[in-house]
């Protein structure tokens, strides 16, 4: 199982792969956030990159939606699906998917609302078969 988290920029809307992809880029460390290196005890510089050498089971992708105490309402899409290959260390992977089976949503504002889940239903998870499970009504999501 693998968690990430995924900040929500208020000026942004830009699909889940997309902000997955800038997830995995290289990072350089540096100045403050340089690479402690235990041997010669001294800071250097280094690129950080993330990749999966295999794909999870679990994937879990927390999008972040508090800022400063401030629900951030940017829609965020993505598909059912999600193509793994880019995530994959070079030379190591196979063309894999991954397949949404649930999901939970706050809804309300950032002092009070409640959580809501929507899962699989008969093996398949698309419009007809998404369902929001309220306690006062059931009702498509789109």
């Amino acid at each position: 199982m693998q968690d990430i988290s995924l900040h929500i920029n208020t000026d942004s809307s830009s699909p889940l792969p997309e902000r997955l992809l800038n997830f995995f880029q290289p990072e350089t460390l540096e100045g403050e956030n340089a690479f402690w290196c235990g041997d010669c005890h001294k800071s250097h510089r280094a690129t950080k990159t993330l990749s999966y050498k295999h794909i999870p089971t679990i994937l879990i992708i927390h999008l972040k939606g508090l800022i400063l105490g401030e629900k951030i309402q940017n829609h965020i899409p993505f598909d059912t699906t999600l193509e793994m290959e880019p995530f994959i260390a070079p030379g190591l992977g196979l063309a894999q998917k991954m397949e949404l089976i649930g999901m939970i949503s706050h809804q309300g504002t950032e002092k009070n609302g409640h959580y809501v889940a929507v899962t699989k239903k008969r093996g398949r998870l698309d419009t007809a078969q998404r369902r929001l499970n309220n306690p006062n009504n059931i009702s498509t999501i789109t």
